[in-house]
């Protein structure tokens, strides 16, 4: 295995750790809290980045274009546009 490919996995590696252990401190309710109707919870937020990272990694040129316009879609609102 190159070493370019042991550097990537040991950071990879290193941000899940982080994460994981950020993420064991909240509980189901603070997972689910949005601070309004129209904001999104941080499972929502991590769920989200989980589809779009899989997306970057397994399939980027034929969904990447389809998870930004979906995404884009389900987050903008009458207040975000002029």
């Amino acid at each position: 295995m190159s070493e370019v490919i042991k550097n990537i996995q040991k950071e990879f590696y290193h941000y899940k750790a982080l994460g994981d252990r950020t993420f064991e401190q909240l509980d189901k309710d603070q997972m689910n809290w949005k601070s309004s109707s129209e904001s999104s919870s941080i499972g929502q937020i991590v769920k989200h980045m989980n589809g779009n990272m899989l997306s970057r990694w397994t399939d980027f040129l034929c969904s990447a274009r389809k998870v930004g316009l979906s995404f884009l879609k389900s987050t903008t609102t009458s207040k975000m546009v002029p």
